[in-house]
């Protein structure tokens, strides 16, 4: 049984680095911190390697430090490996050849990233391990989180099986930081992988195993002898490292190769490149998660589909899926040219550009948008998996670059056709519902602006109602007893995807004919109401309050511009101390309505706050839970609005997402009253950078034209006000 889990690139690596290490000698710095961190936090819970033992740690006093101790242990024949990034990685150098000279096994973790010159920099580069090229080290570069599972066993195993050291590195934030849902490898595999024979040579070979002086002084006839010496080992090391890759590639499925070839197989020019690079054109799907108007889709097609769509030197293999080919597509006609997508793109080289409509000539992808299915090769939960599924809600008329769109998008990709909304009066009615365009392909309505919650429950009571009606008929029917498990299994499922398709397609309804004519109710569906802060903190919070107390299953996603953004941006008892809106043309004076904090008052209310570009996979992960709680629950969404003006423009609403989550503006949380937990998302934000947060927006900037001094106050209010939130979610999440 294969098992995943949600983790980062350090994550990954500390996980497998662990199990083959025996000790750890370590020391901070950015961004490799959370590997020694991570593996520290293990061996203080006493969790055992592959040996049998907790993996012994051990903190120095600098990097060279680090480095030395790593090589006194490996030659007293224990497996000792280290975590760095730039200045840390250049003060191991020495060490580093006098580690690969005298062939012992082992393995340094680098995050890269770039080495300080004029000015020091945290971001992703390749300076600092191709300084170290000379040292003799081998090296393996992994481009995602799952290569850094995979090939991180990969760099163990070889180094141990062939005595030579290796430098095992990916992309510092760019992977490190990266959080994916990957497939954890299990560490009894790996056992039986490592060259047992191998490492009884090395530990038998050590300073404490035999009496032998290493580190002499030799002439040069001695001296180049011993190292052309070493020149097999090296000469094998390319064949062993591919040999464990394979045995890699058996377990999970994938297809790792020294060097993989992505591209044409006629090409005559290629690029060889290392780390996340590999990616540019990198699939990580996120420019198409954030896309406000679904016009940008990934697609995973056979070969018949290549050639159907005349999509030839177009398309990249996937890995480890050789029948597979990534494709993204482009709706041209649609497309409002907001450059949220290429604003969005994580990689160094942006593998999409902004360019004039006239001037880019594009396929025709209508026919791929409505014929190919999903292959289903990744997990919908995952930010790439979530992607292959086709939005049942696109090409709307809301403004180029709306913060509110992509979640709606997301809510339909998550949930498909079992999905039925109940949509308050506002934007997301206007450009959800206009005549004659209707972007959505799923059951949605729209009553009023003040009713939205009440209308969302009586819909979710209507499907109850049909659902107790067929089973009151089943009851009393007369039915066989394969009939009869079919219903006991829907009943007892609470009415699941897999029970009811199971039910309609093989009961006989010859024995409840009055039930035939209700089987289209048999299906599951999910009812969730949507809004904006206008409805859901002021005209709708007196139905949306009684509706969650119902205790009902319904789901409520509110959309959070703060502001009446559909009536022209009047305040709302969401709009923040400070902001120009409407109503407060001075800024307003009082602080934001915590609505969270009030619905977790409820003993059975899901309760979560989400930003899309502050955390991806956390908004997924909240609405899936959300889903999932047999009860009721509210999401709320940070979504930036044009009336929020900001200086960049909505080309950047991803970006301003981070930028209000990593400033403190935002809290990212989830509340599951299952277990009365408070999950906080957000650990870490950085309240210095709130003014460049407000500082960004001209909501806040028109305040102080009217009057500075005021506006200096309010500000402080706000950023108080959210320092006391944090704060009090910070306490809650301690709690046991």
């Amino acid at each position: 049984m294969k098992k995943y889990k949600v983790m980062d690139g350090n994550e990954a690596c500390s996980y497998i680095s662990y199990l083959f290490s025996e000790l750890a000698s370590i020391y901070p710095i950015t961004p490799a911190s959370a590997m020694a961190e991570k593996v520290d936090e293990l061996s203080s819970k006493k969790f055992n390697n592959l040996y049998g033992n907790p993996v012994k740690v051990v903190e120095m006093q600098s990097e060279a430090g680090a480095i030395g101790a790593v090589h006194g242990a490996l030659q007293a024949g224990c497996l000792a490996t280290t975590y760095t990034a730039s200045q840390g990685l250049l003060l191991m150098i020495p060490s580093m050849y006098k580690i690969a000279g005298e062939l012992l096994p082992c393995v340094i973790n680098v995050a890269a990233r770039s080495i300080v010159t004029h000015a020091l920099s945290i971001l992703g580069d390749h300076q600092d391990i191709y300084a170290v090229r000379q040292t003799g080290f081998a090296m393996i570069s992994s481009s995602s989180v799952q290569d850094v599972m995979d090939l991180t066993a990969v760099s163990y195993l070889s180094s141990i099986d062939n005595r030579l050291p290796v430098l095992n590195f990916f992309d510092g934030f760019r992977t490190s930081h990266e959080l994916k849902k990957i497939e954890v490898l299990d560490g009894k595999d790996l056992n039986y992988l490592i060259n047992r024979k191998a490492l009884e040579d090395f530990k038998d070979n050590s300073l404490l195993a035999k009496k032998v002086i290493r580190g002499t002084t030799q002439n040069d006839d001695i001296y180049f002898q011993n190292t052309e010496a070493r020149n097999e080992v090296y000469e094998r090391m390319p064949d062993v490292v591919n040999s464990y890759m394979q045995k890699i590639n058996e377990i999970t499925g994938k297809d790792y190769k020294p060097f993989n070839y992505y591209g044409d197989k006629y090409a005559r020019k290629v690029i060889v490149a290392r780390g996340s690079v590999c990616d540019t054109g990198i699939e990580c799907n996120m420019c198409a998660l954030a896309c406000p108007h679904a016009v940008i889709r990934p697609f995973a097609l056979t070969i018949d589909e290549v050639n159907k769509f005349n999509l030839e030197g177009n398309v990249k293999k996937i890995p480890g899926k050789d029948d597979l080919y990534f494709y993204m597509a482009i709706s041209k006609e649609n497309c409002t040219g907001c450059g949220v997508c290429a604003s969005v793109c994580p990689a160094k080289e942006k593998a999409l550009k902004m360019k004039e409509a006239e001037k880019v000539e594009r396929k025709n992808v209508d026919m791929i948008f409505d014929t190919v299915k999903n292959k289903n090769i990744l997990p919908k939960t995952t930010i790439k998996g979530s992607q292959f599924e086709k939005p049942l809600f696109e090409f709307s008329g809301a403004c180029a670059g709306c913060g509110q769109t992509p979640y709606v998008k997301l809510l339909t990709q998550l949930f498909g056709e079992r999905l039925v909304i109940a949509n308050a009066t506002g934007c997301s009615s206007i450009y959800g519902g206009s005549h004659p365009a209707m972007p959505y392909s799923i059951s949605w309505a729209n009553s009023l602006f003040e009713d939205n919650a009440e209308f969302g429950l009586g819909i979710k009571m209507g499907d109850i109602l049909q659902k107790e009606k067929l089973i009151h008929i089943f009851e009393n029917s007369n039915l066989s007893e394969e009939n009869k498990e079919l219903v006991d299994n829907w009943i007892n499922n609470d009415y699941d995807l897999e029970s009811s398709k199971k039910l309609i397609n093989n009961f006989d309804f010859n024995e409840a004919i009055k039930a035939e004519r209700l089987k289209k109710y048999i299906l599951p569906k999910t009812t969730w109401i949507i809004g904006g802060d206008g409805w859901a903190y002021d005209i709708g919070f007196g139905g949306l309050d009684h509706v969650m107390a119902s205790g009902e299953d319904v789901n409520v996603l509110v959309l959070d511009t703060e502001v009446y953004s559909n009536t022209g941006g009047q305040k709302s008892k969401s709009t923040r101390s400070g902001a120009t809106a409407k109503f407060a043309s001075g800024g307003k004076t009082g602080t934001k309505k915590d609505l969270a904090r009030i619905f977790m008052s409820y003993d059975n209310v899901y309760v979560a706050s989400i930003s899309l570009g502050g955390n991806m996979q956390q908004t997924i992960k909240a609405l899936d839970e959300a889903e999932k709680h047999k009860g009721p629950s509210i999401v709320i969404a940070y979504a930036p609005c044009i009336t929020h003006g900001i200086k960049s423009g909505m080309k950047n609403s991803i970006k301003e997402e981070k930028l209000a989550v990593e400033s403190g503006y935002w809290p990212l949380f989830r509340y599951n009253p299952e277990n009365d937990k408070l999950t906080l998302d957000y650990k870490n934000p950085n309240f210095d950078k709130y003014e460049e947060f407000l500082n960004n927006e001209n909501r806040y900037q028109m305040t102080k034209l009217v009057n500075e001094k005021k506006a200096e106050e309010l500000f402080k209010l706000n950023k108080e006000s959210a320092i006391k939130r944090f704060e009090f979610y910070k306490k809650l999440s301690e709690e046991e």
